[in-house]
């Protein structure tokens, strides 16, 4: 007789817990200029120059006027007040920047996968049921 395998419906509560903190913190950040302050902070030291002076607000107003007006050829003029421009990183570097932002949190995010399921591998109740170590389980 096979054993009968319960199968939970949806994410476990703690991962849905954890999404919805990420979630809230990112729309956060965003809304209140701290991403991408730092979005525009790691553009002009990947353009080898200092960090700008920049308010938090100015750079989510910058950001925004970039979504909604367009732009993106020349991210300068969605800063308010003329220094910000001339100090403001071209679009090169803000697009380094979000594929160095994206590849390192691809990275991260494989990484915990591989932990997590390193880690649930030590339950035979948690290994796969088409892998060699369930394979082992069964035969004893």
């Amino acid at each position: 007789m096979d054993p009968v395998r319960v199968h939970a419906v949806g994410r476990r509560p703690a991962a849905r817990l954890l999404l919805c903190v990420g979630g809230v913190l990112l729309l956060v950040g965003v809304v209140r200029g701290v991403l991408p302050w730092c979005w525009t902070q790691a553009a002009c030291v990947l353009e080898l120059r200092g960090p700008m002076r920049l308010p938090a607000s100015d750079a989510a107003r910058a950001v925004w006027r970039l979504l909604v007006h367009g732009g993106w050829g020349e991210p300068a003029g969605a800063f308010p007040t003329g220094p910000e421009r001339a100090s403001a990183p071209g679009a090169p570097a803000y697009c380094a920047v979000a594929v160095c932002l994206l590849v390192l949190l691809g990275w991260g995010g494989w990484r915990v996968h591989r932990r997590l399921r390193a880690w649930r591998g030590g339950s035979p109740l948690g290994k796969g049921q088409r892998t060699v170590a369930r394979h082992a389980v069964d035969r004893g």
